[in-house]
């Protein structure tokens, strides 16, 4: 098991950051610091076991409902795309 919270705020997974396209850097949590925040890594809440309502995954990740009812609207139209999920 992984020390938690990670402190590898390089780690594309790492939810205190995001670099943009073009290759700026995004601090999603201006007023903390890593070691602040109670959940560190996408991958560990994806894979959270009881599932997550999208208040709880926007809270985790400095976004509105709405967006991550997007973003995930987003991600389930590829994957149909791709045929690796049923339509």
């Amino acid at each position: 098991m992984k020390a938690r919270p990670c402190l590898f705020v390089s780690c594309s997974h790492h939810l205190y950051l995001d670099v943009t396209e073009k290759g700026s850097i995004v601090f999603n949590y201006p007023d903390k610091e890593p070691w602040e925040l109670e959940e560190t890594c996408s991958l560990d809440v994806a894979e959270k076991e009881d599932g997550q309502t999208l208040d709880e995954i926007g809270g985790l990740l400095n976004l509105t409902r709405e967006r991550v009812r997007q973003v995930e609207r987003s991600a389930l139209d590829k994957l149909k795309a791709s045929g690796k999920v049923e339509r």
